[in-house]
C-alpha cells in the first residue's frame, strides 16, 4: 500500500497487514451497492470547532454495536480521519472502518476558517437506533498544499444500525477533478478489516474491500492494493449486511469441546486431535462482550488472573468460527 509524504499511520498498519492477514473461507456480511437521496445531517452534535487535519476523535455511538466479533458503544477516528478504529479499551485488538481512504482536510485550513463540519447524531428508539456520522464539504490535503486553494470535495455518512447490525457508506455531492493528486492514486480505498493488534503488527480477520467501478464495485476478500477506479458517484449506498449464518459460531458446551477441562481453574488445553484446526490467536472474551486477554498459542489457554465466571473462547477454525463457553473457577 503505497504511503503518502505525511506517513500516515494506517499506511503502515495496512502494509503490515498485507504481511499477516490470513484469508478467511467465509463473510460475516454480504455487500450491496443501491442508489438513495442523499440527506445532510441536520442538528448534529460538532465533533470539531477549528480547522482540522487528521484530527483524532472519540464518538459515542449510543448504544452497543457489534463489527465482526467486537462490541462497543464509541468509534475512534484516528489521525488519518476517515480510517475508523472500532474496539473497546481493554485490549489493542481492533477492527477498522475504512469509509473513504483517502487524505481529508478541513477545506479552510490555510485561511483558519472551519468549512467542513464533522458531526454525528443518534435517533430512533431504543433496540431501533441509528448512529450517523457525517463529513460536511470534505477536501483533499494534497490538492489543498499542491494548489493552495481546495477545488475537490466529499460529502460521506456512515451509519451503523442497532436492530441489524448493518453498516451503511453513503456518499452525496462530491467534485473531485484531479484525482491524481487528491487520491494519490485512482480512487478512494473503501473496506472493513476484523481483528489487528496494535502492540503485535498481527492480524487474523476478516478483509472486506471494494475494487473495480465505483458505482457497482466488486468485493475482494484478501488484501490486495484495491482501489475504486474513480469518484463514488452521488447519492451512491453501499450497505454492509450483516449475515448471521456467514460464520459457524458454535457453542461447544456441553458437547465434545476443543478446549478442556471444563470447567477451568485458569488453563484450558486444546484437544490434540484438534491441532490442525485451529487458526490463531483465541481470544477471552467476557459476559460482557470485552475481549480480555489474546493468546497467541492455541494449544494452552492461560486466563488465571482473570474474575471468576463464564468466557468464551472465541478463534477461528480451517471450517469458520467457534465460540467455546467455558467456566473459570479457583481450586
Amino acid at each position: 500500500m503505497q504511503v503518502n509524504m505525511k506517513c500516515k499511520f494506517l499506511s503502515a498498519l495496512i502494509f503490515c497487514m498485507l504481511i499477516y492477514i490470513v484469508p478467511m473461507n467465509s463473510q460475516t456480511y454480504e455487500f450491496t451497492v443501491t442508489q438513495a437521496p442523499y440527506v445532510d445531517l441536520q442538528g448534529g452534535t460538532p465533533l470539531v470547532d477549528a480547522p482540522w487535519d487528521d484530527p483524532s476523535l472519540l464518538v459515542p455511538i449510543g448504544f452497543n454495536f457489534e463489527l465482526f466479533d467486537q462490541t462497543t458503544q464509541f468509534l475512534f477516528l484516528t489521525e488519518n480521519d476517515s480510517y475508523i478504529l472500532f474496539s473497546n479499551s481493554l485490549n489493542m485488538i481492533v477492527d477498522i472502518i475504512v469509509l473513504f481512504g483517502a487524505d481529508l482536510i478541513d477545506r479552510g485550513s490555510m485561511e483558519d476558517t472551519l468549512l467542513s463540519p464533522i458531526t454525528y447524531a443518534t435517533t430512533g428508539t431504543t433496540g431501533n437506533r441509528v448512529l450517523t456520522l457525517e463529513f460536511e464539504n470534505a477536501g483533499f490535503y494534497n490538492d489543498l498544499q499542491e494548489f493552495g486553494i481546495s477545488t475537490d470535495y466529499v460529502n460521506i455518512q456512515l451509519k451503523l444500525y442497532e436492530n441489524t447490525g448493518n453498516i451503511e457508506f453513503h456518499y452525496g455531492p462530491n467534485s473531485v477533478t484531479r484525482p491524481e493528486v487528491s487520491y494519490e492514486g485512482e480512487g478512494p480505498i473503501i473496506g472493513l478489516f476484523e481483528n489487528y493488534d496494535l502492540e503485535t503488527g498481527f492480524a487474523t480477520g476478516e478483509v472486506i474491500l471494494l475494487d473495480g467501478d465505483p458505482a457497482n464495485p466488486v468485493v475482494v476478500t484478501e488484501f490486495l492494493e484495491t482501489y475504486l477506479d474513480g469518484t463514488i458517484p452521488a447519492n451512491t449506498l453501499y450497505r454492509f449486511s450483516r449475515e448471521t449464518t456467514a460464520v459457524n459460531e458454535v457453542d461447544k458446551s456441553g458437547q465434545q469441546a476443543y478446549y478442556y477441562p471444563n470447567p477451568s481453574t485458569g488453563f484450558a488445553w486444546l484437544s490434540p486431535e484438534l491441532t490442525d484446526e485451529i487458526i490463531s490467536p483465541v481470544q477471552i472474551i467476557n459476559s460482557q462482550g470485552i475481549v480480555m486477554l489474546t493468546d497467541a498459542d492455541p494449544a494452552v489457554i492461560e486466563f488465571q488472573d482473570l474474575p471468576l465466571g463464564i468466557y468464551a473462547l472465541h478463534f477461528k477454525t480451517v471450517d469458520g468460527s467457534v465460540t467455546q463457553r467455558i467456566f473459570l473457577e479457583r481450586q
